[in-house]
């Protein structure tokens, strides 16, 4: 997390730590100005390439993802033609 106090004014600061540490840190301090809290989101899903890429569609299915955003991803990262892998995948 990251905690920016007065953000594009003269006293500019930032302050990095997990929520622990810096609720901590705002509880022991003496805390003054404009805050912005910066959240760190889930890291992005990843594919393995050693495994087929309708496997791939259906671990990132699993997962979460929706359909037609898994074929997109893992015919982006393969570099194949998604309408050719979304008719693989629904067998048209």
């Amino acid at each position: 997390m990251v905690l920016a106090r007065e953000v594009t004014k003269r006293y500019e600061e930032y302050l990095r730590g997990t929520a622990a540490e810096l609720l901590n840190w705002a509880q022991t301090a003496t805390v003054r100005g404009e805050f912005v809290m910066l959240i760190g989101g889930a890291p992005k899903e990843t594919v393995t390439f050693d495994d087929d890429p309708l496997q791939a569609i259906q671990s990132l299915i699993a997962n979460g993802t929706k359909v037609n955003a898994a074929i997109k991803q893992v015919a982006k990262e393969r570099d194949l033609n998604r309408q050719e892998l979304y008719r693989q995948f629904h067998e048209l």
